[in-house]
């Protein structure tokens, strides 16, 4: 007789539906007698399974919700279960949703891996220099692509890097953990790695205050990290499209994984991805697109930082670059680690010859909009500005 909880015994701050799902889940359809009613299912709702997807939007929501409650802490008395049993029983679920999502949705290949992180934050109602404890004036946002033949190594090259730091006992690699000397021992040791690193740098002076008109119709609390990983994809998709025509004659899927920040789901970033893509010309800037045909919503990932090696380099990708421009959170500007990454920041086409700026490195505004200080454009003019990359066409149409 299959396993059901109900949903009042669940009770981890989850929506309804999100309960719904954790029933489900531990009771899966496949194992349900529909000829018989169950008075346990959360509302005596069942989850259509000709829409398996929703299934798997609901089932990472939960994990999230999860993660979420085991960080702000839960009042005990919402709750008929001991802490101990409330953790087998997440774990229980867990396991059941890793054992039947993937027969319910089958995974699509993908030839490539995109891990994001981000540096700063997002917030745009106070912004250094312009109020003194603002948000940061910078928010940088950075990708790591390699191919996924790859994928399985990246753990070990993560732990050989911190096996070369002495006396390093964080959790992971974190960039603002090290000192000025194991960051460049880092950094060296990225320019060495068989991957390719995007950032998309926004000075956020000229956003002081604003507010997106469409952000009530966007389907996510991110709008503006979410457009900041549109333009960093605008590159990373480009990237994997012209490098899967030149070596398997099609475009391949790219496997996406975000690092988890304050209010970011799985169930928000693919609501988000799927809106943009039916949207038209007006969500899109002036230079630059998606190559649609290299993403899959199914492909779309979002983990802890800790969980994942790939983010943890994602991260000290983004954070050099917020330190070479940095001068009111982190102190002055140290341009010196980014451009020890230099020899694997993206360039158009892999041509040894270009430089990386506005494909591999983004600026936002122009670099005279900007009003950047001169030892914040450097790292900039290091890296090709002024002159810089763009697609001079864009496209809107749906993902697989």
């Amino acid at each position: 007789m299959p396993v059901r909880f109900q949903a009042r015994e669940l009770d981890w701050r989850f929506s309804a539906t999100s309960r719904a799902c954790v029933s489900l889940a531990v009771s899966p359809p496949c194992a349900q007698d529909d000829s018989k009613p169950d008075s346990n299912r959360a509302g005596n709702s069942r989850l259509p399974t000709q829409h398996p997807q929703d299934f798997t939007i609901l089932a990472h929501e939960i994990l999230h919700q999860r993660h979420l409650s085991r960080k702000v802490g839960v009042n005990e008395r919402r709750t008929n279960l001991p802490r101990s049993c409330r953790n087998i029983l997440a774990e229980l679920t867990l396991f059941l949703l890793k054992r039947h999502i993937p027969l319910m949705v089958q995974q699509p290949e993908y030839q490539y891996v995109a891990y994001i992180d981000e540096a700063g934050d997002d917030g745009l109602k106070t912004i250094r220099p312009i109020d003194p404890t603002g948000s940061s004036e910078w928010l940088i946002v950075s990708g790591v692509l390699i191919k996924a033949t790859r994928e399985d190594d990246v753990t070990q090259w993560v732990n050989d890097i911190i096996s070369g730091l002495w006396r390093y006992h964080g959790r992971g690699l974190h960039f603002k953990k090290l000192n000025a000397k194991k960051r460049q021992y880092v950094c060296e040791k990225l320019a060495g790695l068989n991957a390719r690193y995007f950032v998309v740098c926004s000075n956020k002076k000229n956003m002081k205050g604003y507010t997106n008109p469409l952000a009530s119709e966007v389907p996510s609390q991110r709008w503006f990290y979410n457009w900041m990983t549109r333009l960093l994809l605008e590159r990373i998709t480009d990237y994997v499209a012209w490098h899967s025509r030149k070596h398997y004659q099609a475009v391949k899927k790219v496997k996406i994984e975000f690092s988890q920040m304050g209010g970011l789901s799985y169930s928000q970033m693919n609501a988000y991805y799927r809106w943009i893509s039916y949207q038209g010309d007006n969500t899109f800037l002036r230079f630059g697109k998606i190559e649609w045909d290299a993403i899959s919503y199914d492909l779309l990932k979002v983990y802890p930082h800790y969980e994942r090696a790939g983010l943890q380099i994602a991260d000290i990708v983004a954070s050099a670059f917020f330190k070479a421009v940095d001068k009111y959170n982190t102190g002055s500007c140290d341009p010196s680690f980014a451009k020890l990454l230099s020899p694997r920041m993206a360039r158009y086409r892999d041509r040894p010859g270009d430089d990386p700026s506005g494909y591999g490195v983004k600026l936002l505004p122009s670099l005279g909009g900007a009003k950047l200080l001169p030892e914040q454009q450097a790292i900039f003019r290091h890296f090709g500005y002024p002159n810089q990359w763009w697609a001079p066409d864009s496209s809107n149409r749906q993902a697989s």
